[in-house]
């Protein structure tokens, strides 16, 4: 019964996921087209191109820069590895309590702690290698 309700909260939980990003897609979506709205009572010109550009579903998003245009930001970097580092932590503790209700879960929260606590590193040191690249 216990895995059974695991199974059905992961479930919910990755339709909930992928709920919230076509949603999120179509907030964006109604954003781009009240703002062409907007302008056009105004008034205002609107470029063809532009306006095709916004539209386009597969140029969405990429009005302002590229990918390739965009550089690796070090501080970005940095504070994702320190708030990863922190998760990892929290996991660890969170082990430690855990366990007084449920032993198994020990061994199985500690390794995903240790884990998220190596990716968190991995963030942090890459921040740090990129600001000495930038630097020299």
């Amino acid at each position: 019964m216990n895995i059974t309700i695991v199974a059905v909260a992961f479930w919910i939980f990755v339709a909930v996921a992928a709920v919230s990003g076509i949603v999120a897609d179509v907030i964006k979506r109604r954003q781009v087209i009240d703002m062409l709205r907007s302008t056009v009572e105004k008034g205002q010109a609107v470029d063809p191109a532009v306006v095709e550009k916004m539209l386009n579903p597969a140029l969405f998003g990429k009005l302002v820069e590229s990918d390739k245009d965009r550089a690796i930001d070090g501080p970005a970097l940095q504070l994702g590895g320190i708030i990863t580092l922190a998760a990892g932590v929290g996991l660890a503790v969170f082990a430690l309590f855990l366990s007084h209700v449920w032993p198994a879960s020990l061994y199985v929260l500690l390794g995903l702690g240790a884990l998220t606590v190596c990716v968190g590193l991995g963030l942090v040191i890459a921040a740090r290698m990129l600001r000495g690249r930038q630097a020299g």
